[in-house]
């Protein structure tokens, strides 16, 4: 099964900067998984225009607090900041944040993630960057 390895930039609120960027491993079973929720999403709001966004608890993400040496950081470009890696989840292992709450957000232009930091002194909720869905092209054929 063909695979895509993402590094993507969280967002931070306020003075927090526990993570710094988060993991993903797409592959064709999470890519129309996502494809079948932003379906859904669209479905509804065409008849309910207040909808822009749904939720769904996921752990697909993984939250670190820096990358291994020599990995390149993510480049933003126009609010979507991530780049493809060679590396596998575990390369980071030694990085990773523990989180609650997990979740995937669903939009009509692409899709994140946020996750709580595990035993936070605020209740505050990290993102990722949105993935644009043109990401999954190279997974499944037909995306746009």
């Amino acid at each position: 099964m063909k695979t895509k390895n993402l590094i993507v930039n969280v967002c931070n609120p306020g003075d927090f900067d526990g993570f710094q960027y988060a993991f993903v491993e797409l592959d064709e079973n999470l890519a129309k998984l996502i494809l079948q929720r932003r379906d859904l999403l669209l479905t509804l709001a065409s008849t309910n225009n207040s909808l822009t966004c749904m939720e769904y608890i996921d752990f697909n993400a993984v939250f670190l607090n820096d990358l291994p040496d020599g990995t390149e950081t993510p480049e933003c470009d126009e609010g979507y900041g991530f780049d493809e890696t060679e590396l596998t989840v575990e390369a980071f292992e030694d990085f990773a944040e523990r989180t609650d709450c997990d979740r995937m957000s669903i939009t009509e232009n692409g899709f994140c993630w946020t996750a709580y930091p595990h035993h936070a002194v605020q209740a505050i909720a990290v993102e990722t960057d949105q993935i644009r869905y043109g990401v999954l092209s190279d997974l499944i054929d037909g995306i746009e």
